[in-house]
């Protein structure tokens, strides 16, 4: 199952306990330090959904469509 850029920053946003330099991180989802990662992983989220993006970035697992990243390799061709 993919899930929207979206979902993936609200579960960031309220499940977390974040520090830096001891100091709480009340949001990392807009922190300086953490904005530019949790903006490219939900990018990858969004670009699943993505027509013409698909075919690339998911696999069909026995009809259902699942990350790319999270597809075992079984031959040589799929390293």
């Amino acid at each position: 199952m993919i899930r929207a850029g979206a979902h993936s920053r609200d579960s960031i946003r309220c499940s977390r306990e974040d520090f830096i330099d001891s100091a709480p991180v009340r949001d990392a989802t807009v922190h300086p330090m953490f904005r530019p990662i949790v903006d490219i992983r939900a990018r990858i989220f969004d670009m699943q959904h993505e027509t013409a993006l698909q075919t690339i970035v998911t696999v069909d697992e026995n009809g259902e469509r699942n990350a790319v990243g999270a597809a075992l390799p079984f031959t040589q061709d799929d390293c």
